[in-house]
C-alpha cells in the first residue's frame, strides 16, 4: 500500500467527514425512534456559545464571519457534540464554514487521541491501588493478574515513595512495577498483564525499552548469525515487543527499514537487511501488543553492544467514533448456529436493506458494499446479544460501508431484540488516522543468544 494511496484516502476522509455527524438529533423515517436528540438544543454554556457563534457565521460582516469561525477552532474537540448537523443549516456559505470547523477539529482530535496518556499518583499510594488508578485516569483498561497470593499480599503493602505527576501511562507502569519489584508478561489476545515477584539477581529494565507517543517498545530478544562468516551471512535478528495503549485499536503497523539506522560498538554499521524495506504488522484479535522481528546486516563484525538502533514506526488507527441509533419495526428474525463460530439471520437481506435505507436517508448519498484491504476489519465484526443476555458468535454482516470520497467503518453493532423489534447501535469512525513514531534504543546488548540464520 503506498503512501500516496493513504494520503488519498485521508484527504477524502477529511473532506467527507462531516456527514457522519448529520445523522445525530434526526428522527427516523419509519420507524417512530429518533436519534439522540441534538444537543445543541440542550442547556449549557458550552452549547449556548457555540449557538451564538454559529448564527454569526451568517453575520452581514466578513470580519464577523471570520472571527465566529476562528473562535469556534479555539473551543477545540469538546464542541464536535454541540455543533449542528448540515441538514439543520439554511445558509450555503454557514454549511461550508462549519465543514471547514469539522475538518480542523477532526484533525487536532486525532491527533490528541494518538498523544501518550498522562497519569498522576500521589505519595503513599499502594502499588494495588496504583494499578487501578493508571486504568481509570487513562481508559486504558488493563487486568493485571498475580502470580500467587503473596505477590497479590505485596501489592497492597508497597507504597510510593514519591509523587508521579502526570508522566506518560507507559513509564508510569514500569515505575509502578519497579516498586513493587514485579516483572510482567502480556497474555496474548487480551488485555492482561501477568505479574511476578522478580527472581534473585533480577532487576527491573534488565532490558531495552524505548517509549515513543502511546507506544512501549521492549528488545526481547537478539539472536547473532554467522557473526564470523561473509558479508551477505553476518545478520542480526531483533525482537521487538511493540505495545500500545489499550485504549487504542490499531488497525496495521508498519517499521519502515528505510529510515533506519544502526551501529554496534567496538565500530560497524547495520543496515536493514533485504527484504526488510518496510515490515507489515497485523495486530492480534483482541490484546495489546505484537511482536516484530527486524533482521539487520551488518557490514563488519558486530561487537556485543548496539550503540543506537534508530527507526520509524507507522500506525493506523480508527478515529473518533460518531453513534448511530436505528429501530426497526420488522419481526424478530430467528437465529441459526452453523458449526461453533457462525450466527446468521434468517431474511438477512431484508434487514440489510433496511438498515442501507436509513442509512441513505441520514446521508442523502448511496452505501455499497467495500471490500477492506487484507481483512483487517476481522476484530470489528458485529455482535449481537439476546434480551436473556447470551452473547452470540458474530454476525455476518459486513461491516465495511464506502461513501462517495469516504470509508466508514462499523467497529461495534449490538442487537437487541425485543418486542418492539429490533433497534441497532452503530458507531462507525470518522476517520483513518494515520501516524509516524520515530523510535530510538541505545546500548542494546547483541550477546543474549547466538543462532543459525533464519
Amino acid at each position: 500500500m503506498s503512501r500516496n494511496w493513504y494520503a488519498a484516502i485521508l484527504l477524502g476522509l477529511m473532506t467527507g467527514c462531516y456527514l457522519l455527524s448529520a445523522s445525530l438529533g434526526r428522527s427516523t423515517a419509519s420507524s417512530g425512534e429518533s436519534f439522540p436528540p441534538s444537543l445543541r438544543e440542550k442547556e449549557g454554556t458550552l452549547a449556548a456559545e457555540v449557538n451564538s457563534l454559529v448564527e454569526r457565521l451568517d453575520a452581514p460582516n466578513l470580519a464577523d464571519r471570520e472571527e465566529a469561525e476562528k473562535r469556534l477552532l479555539d473551543l477545540g474537540p469538546a464542541i464536535f457534540e454541540v455543533l449542528p448537523g448540515p441538514s439543520e443549516v439554511v445558509s450555503s456559505e454557514v454549511r461550508v464554514r462549519l465543514q471547514r470547523v469539522r475538518e480542523k477539529l477532526l484533525l487536532e482530535l486525532g491527533r490528541q487521541m494518538l498523544q501518550p496518556s498522562l497519569v498522576s499518583l500521589s505519595a503513599g499510594t499502594s502499588v494495588s491501588d496504583a494499578l487501578r488508578e493508571i486504568s481509570l485516569q487513562s481508559g486504558n483498561f488493563l487486568q493485571f493478574r498475580f502470580g500467587d497470593k503473596t505477590a497479590q499480599l505485596r501489592s497492597q503493602e508497597l507504597r510510593l515513595v514519591r509523587p508521579i505527576e502526570r508522566q506518560p501511562f507507559w513509564k508510569c507502569l514500569d515505575e509502578l512495577l519497579a516498586v513493587g519489584g514485579f516483572s510482567a508478561l502480556f497474555v496474548p489476545g487480551e488485555n492482561i498483564l501477568e505479574l511476578r515477584p522478580l527472581s534473585r539477581g533480577e532487576t527491573p529494565f534488565q532490558r531495552p525499552v524505548c517509549y515513543s507517543g502511546p507506544f512501549r517498545l521492549e528488545i526481547v530478544r537478539s539472536v547473532v548469525a554467522d557473526p564470523q562468516g561473509a558479508a551477505e551471512t553476518r545478520e542480526i535478528t531483533l525482537w521487538i515487543q511493540v505495545a500500545w495503549e489499550p485504549r487504542l485499536r490499531p488497525i496495521v503497523l508498519y517499521w519502515l527499514g528505510d529510515k533506519f539506522g544502526a551501529e554496534s560498538a567496538p565500530g560497524g554499521l547495520l543496515r536493514a537487511a533485504p527484504g526488510e524495506r518496510t515490515r507489515e504488522v497485523q495486530p492480534m484479535r483482541g490484546g495489546c501488543f505484537v511482536d516484530l522481528p527486524i533482521r539487520l546486516r551488518a557490514e563488519e563484525v558486530p561487537g556485543h553492544t548496539l550503540r543506537v538502533l534508530r527507526g520509524s514506526l507507522v500506525g493506523l488507527f480508527p478515529g473518533p467514533e460518531v453513534t448511530f441509533i436505528f429501530g426497526l419495526q420488522e419481526p424478530v428474525p430467528q437465529i441459526h448456529r452453523e458449526g461453533d463460530a457462525t450466527v446468521i439471520f434468517e431474511g438477512i437481506s431484508v434487514l440489510n436493506d433496511r438498515i442501507q435505507a436509513r442509512l441513505r436517508a441520514a446521508y442523502g448519498q448511496p452505501f455499497t458494499a467495500f471490500e477492506s484491504h487484507r481483512g483487517w476489519f476481522y476484530d470489528y465484526l458485529p455482535k449481537a446479544r439476546l434480551p436473556q443476555g447470551e452473547e452470540l458468535a458474530p454476525l455476518r454482516i459486513e461491516p465495511i460501508l464506502q461513501l462517495p470520497n469516504q470509508v466508514a467503518l462499523a467497529v461495534d453493532l449490538p442487537i437487541l431484540t425485543g418486542a418492539e423489534g429490533i433497534k441497532l447501535l452503530w458507531k462507525i469512525p470518522a476517520a483513518i488516522l494515520r501516524e509516524e513514531f520515530a523510535i530510538e534504543f541505545r546500548d542494546v546488548p547483541l550477546n543474549v543468544e547466538a543462532g543459525e540464520k533464519n
